[in-house]
């Protein structure tokens, strides 16, 4: 049995998703969600992505007219840790 929390987000990953590492998303919103980390990723369409931590699954559905600034870029890989 499925206990897991469905999210669905519309926006844009950082980077990609991939297991073994959280992932931050972008939200069309403004806000910045980072997640636990990443256990399952799948690709719907050209257009959504769903993954799964240990608690909850995600759809997450880009828009191609949203991106991020690059200063947001920056801080995000900053936070994980990576030169820019």
């Amino acid at each position: 049995m499925n206990n897991k929390k469905v999210i669905k987000i519309t926006g844009f990953a950082a980077y990609p998703i991939t297991v073994g590492e959280s992932a931050f998303i972008s939200e069309s919103d403004g806000l910045i969600r980072r997640t636990s980390v990443v256990m399952k990723v799948e690709k719907i369409s050209g257009s959504e992505i769903k993954f799964e931590t240990k608690n909850s699954i995600y759809y997450l559905t880009t828009n191609e007219q949203y991106s991020l600034p690059g200063p947001i870029i920056k801080n995000l890989f900053n936070m994980r840790g990576c030169e820019c």
